[in-house]
């Protein structure tokens, strides 16, 4: 009963339930005599015309005709015979002889017309016409077709699994191309930067020992002419009296003691060559320029010994590029170009270095392209002598912005000074690195400077060198304005010194408190030397509340601090002999001004924003909203006042956001 059951469910055609006639199997598995399945593929292609296939009856997967110059009506012809199910109906019916239920005759033949089996007298009476075989004939004919059909199925799968592998293999090449392509980019970037590097180093060592031999030369010519026209006096007065003449010889003897001295030094010197020194010689960084990117990985497995797998043969693996060549941060992994970056002078005490000692600069190369190009159309602004004659600026709209962190950084930056240059470079003070930093007029760090102890603050002097203040050293250090190198002169202070500025040849510094000191504004001519302390202010108070920095009007000479005290913090104005001009206080209790910024006898304060103080104090007036710039520190604006430069320092953590430093394009109120 069971076996009856099983033949009629599995060997009868879903659509007409009767046994299969020449099954036919499609994609999905499922087989149907071929007839149905034609009339149901005439079916379906009459709804849909232009249709390249068909649902399957049963599951309704998608049969795709993969000619489709084939007509519809022979699509049934291209589909796989089911062998297998006609070798089973075989097996289980080969146990019994099968007659004809119309002769009750064996069945020995089969009719290729109406593709049937058939008995003899079928055969001679009914299928007189038709062409006829033998059943054992028929049956070997169809083992062969079936061999064959399902060669040609593999070789259908093969053919199409290899169609994906091509397709992606040449997406895998297309993608480390790109990667190859990128990397060696940035490789000739690099190298372009390195060069740069060291052809300014080339030129500064130049500079600085060409300098040095003009001296020589321009004190021995000097001092040659000197003694030559003393020679000539002295021949002169060869009638002169003894005493004259003694006296006229030790001024002769005194130039000629100096005149051998230089020449002394100039003999010592020795001849000066130029010369290029490196560690390894450049063939061997030639052939190690093709290992520096990693390698090209072309990766065939098979699917077998993957884990999960269960074909036979798994997909191509994309090609892979090696990891060596950049880390997250962009900078050269374990193998990399070699460095180009100089030795960091370590700035002790600022004594004198050693005669024909130059100092040494440490060149870098930014680790990211930093912005170029203009800061947006200028603006036509009426100027005078010191820039715009607008009194107020109306707003500040954000131009650029740059990242102050370098590659040899060991944290974020805290940048509590900046300042622009007469040439349009800017420098800044890193606190948290310890470091003055030097940016071209387009942002690319052409120098940075490392010290022992944190630098503050800094302003640019009347004699074109940098100052720069170092509170636990209770010192000004000097540097060199185009190359940051040190200066051999410096300026003690005797306390704590912060906040400075320049301006009408004087140099002005802020001075913290100490046990045996009071709080002072120190004031310093060209040549150094202090000229005042302003310890008191007219009203006989004292200064000891000045706090951090200040800033000085360029057109009238005037001090801009901030004081606290007992009250609210206050923004003063005072003569460069301390007499207090006018006093403006902080709009709440809660703001803390930090940097200073004199624009046309008024002033920009960092409070929480960018907040603009009226001459004579009159009213504070906001600039940019809090929003666009968060927590900004030192401020400097451009010689053409057009500019204004903010660092930012985040008050509670040091974060990534105190690197940026961001340049804003003032816009002035006329009228």
């Amino acid at each position: 009963m069971a076996t009856s059951d099983f033949q009629e469910n599995f060997f009868h055609c879903s659509i007409c339930t009767e046994k299969f006639r020449h099954p036919k199997v499609l994609p999905c598995q499922h087989t149907f005599c071929k007839s149905c399945i034609q009339a149901y593929i005439r079916q379906e292609v009459s709804k849909i015309p232009g249709r390249h296939g068909f649902p399957c009856p049963i599951c309704r997967t998608f049969t795709s005709i993969r000619n489709p110059s084939i007509p519809y009506d022979k699509w049934s012809d291209s589909l796989i015979t089911n062998f297998n199910l006609i070798n089973m109906m075989e097996a289980i019916e080969g146990g019994k002889e099968v007659k004809c239920s119309i002769h009750n005759k064996a069945v020995e033949y089969f009719c290729k017309v109406h593709e049937k089996n058939i008995c003899s007298d079928c055969a001679i009476f009914d299928h007189r016409s038709c062409e006829v075989t033998a059943l054992a004939a028929a049956k070997k004919h169809e083992k062969l077709l079936g061999s064959i059909s399902e060669c040609l199925l593999e070789a259908s799968q093969l053919e199409k699994k290899n169609l994906d592998l091509i397709s992606a293999l040449t997406e895998s090449k297309n993608s480390v191309e790109r990667k190859l392509k990128d990397h060696f980019t940035q490789m000739k970037e690099r190298i372009d930067t390195a060069e740069k590097d060291q052809t300014n180093m080339l030129q500064c060592k130049y500079d600085c020992e060409l300098s040095c031999l003009k001296e020589n030369q321009e004190k021995c010519q000097n001092l040659s002419e000197n003694l030559q026209t003393a020679m000539e006096e002295l021949r002169q007065r060869k009638g002169d009296s003894s005493t004259d003449i003694d006296s006229y010889e030790g001024n002769v003897l005194d130039l000629k003691g100096q005149l051998e001295t230089t020449l002394k030094s100039i003999r010592s010197k020795g001849a000066i060559h130029v010369s290029l020194r490196t560690d390894v010689d450049l063939e061997s960084r030639i052939e190690k320029l093709s290992t520096l990117v990693g390698e090209v990985i072309v990766n065939i497995s098979s699917e077998e010994n993957q884990p999960g797998a269960t074909g036979s043969r798994g997909p191509l693996q994309p090609s892979a590029l090696g990891n060596r060549f950049l880390d997250q941060n962009g900078t050269m992994d374990d193998v990399g170009l070699p460095s180009y970056a100089m030795a960091v002078q370590q700035l002790g005490p600022m004594m004198h270095p050693p005669p024909g000692a130059p100092g040494v600069v440490h060149m870098v190369h930014p680790g990211s392209v930093p912005p170029t190009g203009p800061l947006g159309p200028p603006q036509i602004l009426p100027l005078g002598p010191f820039g715009p004659t607008s009194n107020a600026p109306k707003s500040l709209v954000p131009g650029t912005s740059f990242n102050a962190k370098r590659p040899s950084d060991k944290t974020h930056c805290w940048l509590t000074g900046a300042a622009f240059l007469s040439n349009d470079n800017i420098v800044m003070a890193d606190r948290n690195n310890k470091k003055v930093k030097l940016f071209s007029n387009t942002f690319y760090c052409i120098a940075e400077m490392a010290m022992q102890t944190y630098p503050f603050d800094l302003a640019e002097t009347c004699t074109g060198e940098i100052a720069v203040t170092l509170p636990k050293q209770n010192r000004i250090g000097f540097f060199h304005l185009e190359t940051l190198t040190p200066c051999s002169h410096y300026i003690d202070t005797e306390q704590p010194c912060l906040g400075i500025t320049s301006g009408h040849e004087r140099l002005y510094v802020c001075c913290d408190t100490t046990w045996s000191k009071v709080g002072c504004i120190r004031v310093y001519d060209k040549f150094n030397q202090l000229l005042i302390k302003i310890e008191k202010d007219d009203r006989g108070k004292d200064m000891v509340s000045v706090t951090d920095y200040l800033t000085v009007c360029p057109l009238s000479g005037n001090l801009f601090f901030k004081r606290g005290g007992l009250s609210k913090e206050c923004i003063h104005c005072t003569t460069n002999q301390g007499t207090i001009l006018w006093k403006a206080k902080v709009p709440s209790w809660m703001d803390v001004p930090a940097g200073l910024a004199v624009l046309n006898d008024g002033l920009i304060v960092s409070i929480g924003s960018l907040k603009w103080i009226s001459p004579g104090g009159q009213k504070w007036e906001k600039l940019i909203d809090s929003s666009d710039v968060g927590g900004p520190c030192a401020l400097s604006v451009s010689h053409d006042k057009t500019r204004l430069l903010v660092t930012q320092a985040d008050a509670i953590s040091n974060c990534k956001e105190n690197d940026e430093v961001r340049i804003f394009n003032i816009i002035y109120q006329f009228g």
